[in-house]
């Protein structure tokens, strides 16, 4: 017998023999379902848990499943308390040394009419069927996917986590780090700020504001642009409206945006650097300047790159 299947061999007796040597065990230490009367806010603080809040339409009373399971005893705890009508329940960590393996959920049913605050570090956010004023959710590292929101204003924000989103009624504002957002059928505004990642909007009816330092802005069939700024990195986008508030600009890199806008309705003021500007069948090189004769002009410039609106 060789010596190599000989260590292996005693090191599988070893973990059947001495378990406590090898992974410790999992143990619940949190495991709640309780119901709550007459909420109309809920924050939750979930660090590394999937979080999620489900708004249905027959509900009157919001139901809380949480539970928690660790190889330390006493590493976490998920405490709820109620102040008025407004619920918080918050992930609570009791130990900060040794090696910790801990995993769970919060999970809330409650009514669609619910004021909804949620904060993550690292876990997954999970929002939908809710009608609200307002509703705000915030991540890190974590992913957040919310459906069927309808809010007069929506309030995200992601570090390097993921956002994603459709069937929103409501101005939606935002900002990310270095994550990516990807955004779908938006009744009302979007404004949004990144410093690098990708920003893809879809289907959006309403005025567009989207800014980020290096990156890609991604559009499609939106209602209006409004300020696209990118510093290095592109904007592309098909099927998008103009308005007098468009305004196009990067410092290196390119735009290049298909409208169903008719170009002759503008006025257009376009620099550049050094590359290349269009507009319909209008190229130039330093400067572009058409006068049709509008009350509202397109502006935009480019350091390095192109510059595009075409129908």
């Amino acid at each position: 017998m060789s010596q190599l299947f000989k260590v292996c061999l005693y090191g599988i007796f070893a973990l059947f023999l001495f378990p406590s040597c090898g992974f410790s065990q999992m143990n619940t230490i949190v495991d709640i379902e309780k119901t709550f009367h007459d909420i109309e806010e809920i924050e939750v603080i979930g660090g590394f848990l999937e979080v999620s809040y489900e708004g249905r339409s027959n509900d009157k009373n919001v139901f809380l499943n949480a539970f928690l399971e660790s190889n330390r005893e006493n590493s976490h705890d998920i405490i709820y308390t109620v102040s008025g009508r407004k619920l918080k329940v918050e992930l609570e960590r009791k130990e900060t040394r040794g090696n910790m393996n801990t995993k769970g959920f919060i999970s809330l049913t409650g009514p669609e009419r619910m004021k909804v605050n949620i904060r993550s570090s690292s876990g997954r956010v999970f929002l939908s069927g809710i009608q609200h004023n307002t509703a705000e959710v915030r991540v890190s590292s974590g992913r957040m996917e919310l459906s069927d929101i309808m809010v007069d204003k929506l309030k995200l924000t992601s570090s390097s986590g993921q956002i994603k989103g459709k069937m929103i009624g409501g101005d939606v504002e935002g900002s990310v780090s270095s994550g990516r957002v990807e955004l779908e059928g938006v009744d009302g505004n979007v404004d949004f700020k990144g410093s690098s990642g990708r920003i893809t909007l879809k289907e959006i009816n309403g005025v567009v504001n989207v800014s980020t330092s290096s990156g890609s802005i991604d559009l499609t069939d939106v209602n209006e642009a409004g300020k696209l700024i990118v510093s290095s990195g592109k904007i592309s986008g098909s099927n998008v409206g103009l308005g007098p508030n468009t305004y196009l600009k990067s410092s290196s890199g390119r735009v290049d945006i298909t409208t169903s806008s008719n170009l002759n309705d503008y006025n257009f003021d376009f620099t550049a650097g050094s590359g290349s500007l269009t507009v319909g069948n209008v190229k130039k090189g330093k400067r572009l300047n058409l006068n049709n004769n509008s009350n509202q002009t397109i502006s935009g410039s480019v350091s390095s790159g192109r510059l595009s609106i075409t129908n």
